[in-house]
């Protein structure tokens, strides 16, 4: 299946900037299942706040069958995002499970 995203960049005081999902123009992508794919937001700590297009039905724990349809919106992240993303990734996560308590 060929399929194909595109964004563009607002550029501010001539510095180039990633499009929110609310700016997103782009062409959204359909999966192997014929749905929509879903923009997501990558919290590894491998590619720290990383969008990127999933099958629709796929989610952790999800009992319905989902294809294996995977591709990233942005660029890989530069080496400073990797040093301080972890830690804010961290954070979040910590402050995520306090408040299920």
């Amino acid at each position: 299946m060929n399929s194909s995203s595109s964004f563009s960049l607002s550029v501010q005081s001539g510095r180039k900037q990633r499009p929110t999902d609310l700016q997103w123009s782009g062409v959204f992508s359909v999966c192997g299942c014929n749905l929509q794919a879903s923009m997501k937001t990558s919290l590894t700590y491998s590619n720290p706040g990383r969008r990127f297009f999933s099958c629709h039905r796929y989610s952790a724990g999800s009992k319905q069958p989902a294809c294996n349809f995977f591709q990233w919106v942005d660029p890989p992240t530069c080496p400073r995002g990797h040093e301080i993303l972890p830690t804010y990734i961290k954070k979040v996560k910590t402050m995520e499970e306090e408040l299920r308590m």
